[in-house]
């Protein structure tokens, strides 16, 4: 049974469309069409939202659920209740905040052609990476091997003290990386 309303059993769900003040605050972040439709799961709840919204809306429903789970938690774990007014004030806030935030990270450039090639049957691909930290003369590196259909077969990383340059680094990823496929 929910603790907050004793109305109906307590899932994610409940707790992010139908207990305390939930639909309350869904109207006050200008969102009450998220209540519309007939989900009997939160998944297929969630999954819909947010692939019928767009960028913006899916932030706003994420936060406004995040905001109704953290007022659920307060009144359960520490007694402290919260109306609708502050919960959506304070979804309000932090979605202007990450729209302020995102406005200021520089546009997404494409760099370099991502893409992956496997090998021919029966041969294994092994793709590894390093980096280097000239302070601490830190690397760490990190491998996965994949057969012809890109199933991963193995992965791991590893930790190096004492690596002189970036050289080294990335010589003693692949010393040691190609090794554990022999």
């Amino acid at each position: 049974m929910c603790p907050r309303c004793n109305i109906e059993a307590e899932t994610p769900l409940h707790i992010s469309t139908r207990c305390g003040p939930a639909q309350e605050v869904w109207r006050q972040v200008n969102l009450e069409w998220t209540l519309s439709g007939n989900h009997e799961d939160y998944w297929s709840w969630f999954t819909h939202l947010m692939r019928s919204s767009d960028t913006h809306a899916c932030f706003t429903i994420a936060i406004t659920i995040w905001g109704l789970w953290y007022a659920r938690n307060r009144h359960v774990m520490e007694g402290k209740q919260q109306h609708a007014l502050e919960i959506s004030a304070k979804v309000i806030s932090l979605v202007r905040e990450l729209k302020e935030f995102r406005a200021k990270l520089p546009e997404a450039r494409i760099t370099m052609k991502q893409s992956w090639t496997p090998p021919t049957d029966p041969m294994l691909k092994l793709n590894f990476d390093t980096a280097f930290h000239a302070q601490s003369r830190q690397s760490s590196s990190g491998f996965v091997v994949r057969n012809a259909q890109g199933q991963v077969l193995g992965s791991g990383m590893v930790r190096n003290n004492f690596v002189s340059d970036p050289f080294m680094a990335e010589m003693l990823a692949c010393l040691g990386w190609s090794a554990i496929c022999h």
